[in-house]
């Protein structure tokens, strides 16, 4: 049977003393037909990092594709690949990815079983391996006293003819270039392989312990050559497997034989390829530590569009939008112990698939009355109605709990008949159901964004079941009453109490919408009234601060006209003291200047030139008479001599005051 033409994700897993470079032909041929590949370096091994003596168990060594599968998102499938000592980790990935895997391809590989440890398939190939078959391959002691390890090393020899004798041969490549980094076989203890390098190139085992056995619940039996069959809940995942002999282990085979798919591959029943194509392209994706919540819920939009858009079930679109930051009020909200463990689900798990051992709650659930451990007659319908308990809308859990308070008071036991005959079951889309009851109503539905506020949780307990019904997701749930139980619970008077109730309810709650309309008119004239009162006081405010500042500045411009009255009367007292002082200097100026020398020579002046004046116009008159010089000389006609017969000033002053001086005689 042939796999169907579809794009796959393929998990390459090489085997001991290799590393993802094995794989380097294989690779693009896969790559070119269309499907994406992932070549990982176990730990120690290839370009892995991790030391040689830090990888101690099986687990150790396949931890790095433990994380490749962590990366998957739960609604894509792979298809892992393993080469030789590489079916050792497959099988132990099929375990704890049931989910996530389409197909197993074991390459040539050890097939371990669910009866043996996983150390048997290899301790059986061992004893049926001549010493001679090793011809180089060298074996060394290493590890502690207390913990005894043998270390292999394949010789050139070794590699040339037991692992890449059919491929063709390189110019100028040498055995030794292709000789691989240490391996490993069993030191005689019931131990486990483990292909890894330290940083002296060797290869360790590790030890398992014995009881462990690889194939568990998840990943099913195996017997011989027989395909692992893995069964997880109601859900049965088929794997692909090659097998070389039905006599004989699985024996080594060429690189050039490494061929995926081949006709020679048969299927347990079909392989489950559901997830789509494209989105196994983000196989590889690890949450960065940095990416912000904003780029979180920008991611998370751009998947839930584009999922959407091909039709998918609400389940399979809606990503979980909390953080990390949210478990404390999850815990404290839902009163939740330290027997469970809460995990925030990565960008790319949906709610449908849980990790191992997780089952999906809601936000909204807890803030509806959900509580853990989950009520047990919540169990039991869920149960019956072959449906997990996290498929029920966040208003199922509230209706049921008042349901259940409800039955409590009136004695009657809260057994599924009952409640079956006093629920109604909706279905609102595949893998949603709302249930309601004749005594509580209300919306299905009626918290936004619930679908995308959900978490993991995990119950820390030893039990197989600790949650007490089928935690399985379902599309469609079984509605059928169960039988009659005998005695069948009396529900005659119950009923009647909840019409007679409900009755009573219905006229409270109309009493109460009108209350509340009233609480309404009266909050809104209630707000008027404050509005209308805030805007009066602002008002007053104003008011007042403008008469203040009207009163600051009256007071000002007081100040200042008392300032300018006063500067006014300094300046008027000034003016009158200048008044006086001029006068007073004009009269002293004048006592000064009329007692001077240049007012006498000024008196003098202006004498003489009224003389002249006088002497000219008396002259003139005389002679307009008819007295003419001829006829009349006299001598002040002649201003000269007239002049020079006149006494100077200084003789005339001495005269006249020696004549006040001297007595009258």
């Amino acid at each position: 049977m042939e796999f169907p033409r579809q794009k796959l994700h393929i998990v390459l897993v090489h085997g001991a003393c290799h590393g993802a470079w094995c794989w380097y032909k294989l690779k693009p041929l896969l790559e070119a037909a269309g499907h994406h590949v992932t070549a990982l370096d176990l730990s120690a091994s290839g370009i892995n990092p991790k030391s040689l003596n830090d990888t101690r168990t099986l687990v150790d060594y396949t931890t790095p594709l433990f994380e490749v599968m962590d990366s998957i998102p739960c609604d894509q499938k792979v298809v892992l690949v393993g080469h030789s000592l590489g079916g050792l980790n497959i099988a132990v990935a099929m375990d704890k990815y049931p989910q996530k895997i389409a197909a197993a391809v074991f390459l040539a590989a050890f097939m371990p079983d669910a009866t043996h440890e996983p150390s048997y398939v290899l301790d059986q190939y061992c004893k049926r391996t001549p010493t001679e078959e090793w011809l180089d391959v060298e074996f060394s002691s290493i590890g502690t006293p207390e913990d005894p390890l043998t270390a292999m090393l394949f010789g050139p020899q070794f590699v040339s003819r037991k692992l890449y004798q059919l491929c063709a041969p390189q110019p100028n490549i040498s055995a030794e270039e292709l000789a691989p980094r240490r391996g490993a076989r069993a030191s005689g203890h019931r131990e486990a392989v483990v292909g890894c390098r330290d940083s002296n190139d060797g290869l360790r085992l590790a030890s398992v312990p014995a009881a462990t056995n690889t194939m568990s619940e998840g990943a099913g039996s195996v017997s011989g050559v027989a395909p692992p069959m893995p069964k997880s809940g109601s859900v049965r995942e088929k794997y692909a497997v090659r097998a070389n002999d039905a006599e004989t282990l699985p024996k080594f085979l060429p690189a050039s034989e490494l061929v995926l798919p081949t006709p020679d591959l048969f299927l347990a029943e079909s392989i489950d390829l559901s997830s789509p194509p494209e989105a196994s392209l983000r196989g590889e994706e690890i949450p960065s530590t940095a990416e912000t919540h904003g780029d979180r819920i920008l991611r998370i939009d751009h998947d839930e569009a584009r999922l959407a858009a091909r039709g998918c079930t609400w389940y399979e679109i809606k990503a979980s939008t909390l953080r990390q930051s949210d478990i404390p009020s999850i815990r404290d909200k839902a009163g939740i112990a330290d027997l469970y463990e809460i995990v925030i689900p990565h960008v790319h798990a949906r709610a449908h698939c849980p990790p191992a051992g997780f089952h999906t709650f809601y936000v909204n659930q807890i803030e509806r009355g959900l509580r853990f451990p989950v009520p047990r007659f919540i169990t039991d319908l869920c149960n019956h109605l072959e449906i997990s308990p996290s498929q029920l809308t966040p208003n199922s859990f509230s209706s049921l709990l008042s349901l259940g308070i409800l039955l409590k008071f009136f004695r009657i036991p809260l057994s599924t008949y009952t409640l079956m005959r006093l629920v109604q079951i909706k279905r609102l889309g595949p893998g949603k159901f709302y249930i309601s009851n004749q005594c509580v109503s209300g919306n299905p539905s009626s918290h936004k964004g619930w679908m995308s506020r959900y978490f993991f949780i995990k119950r820390i307990s030893s039990r197989e079941n600790p949650w007490g019904c089928d935690m399985s997701w379902r599309d469609n749930a079984y509605t059928q009453p169960p039988s009659t139980p005998e005695p069948a619970p009396e529900l005659t008077d119950f009923l009647k109490a909840v019409v007679w109730s409900g009755s009573v309810a219905n006229r409270l709650l109309h009493a109460r919408e009108e209350i509340t309309k009233t609480k309404h008119s009266m909050d809104g004239l209630i707000q008027e009234h404050e509005g209308l009162m805030k805007q009066l006081e602002e008002i007053q405010a104003t008011h007042d601060k403008e008469n203040k500042e009207m009163a600051l500045e009256l007071e000002s411009s007081r100040t200042r006209a008392f300032r300018a009255e006063e500067e006014n009367k300094a300046l008027q007292a000034e003016v009158d003291k200048w008044k006086d002082e001029a006068a007073n200097s004009w009269e002293l100026g004048k006592e000064k200047f009329l007692q001077s020398k240049e007012f006498r020579v000024l008196c003098s002046g202006k004498a003489l030139a009224f003389f002249e004046k006088g002497f000219d116009g008396c002259l003139a008159q005389f002679r307009e008479s008819g007295y003419t010089e001829e006829e009349h000389p006299a001598s002040f006609l002649d201003v000269e001599r007239a002049l020079a017969n006149l006494p100077d000033d200084e003789e005339e002053e001495g005269s006249s005051s020696s004549q006040e001086e001297a007595p009258p005689a």
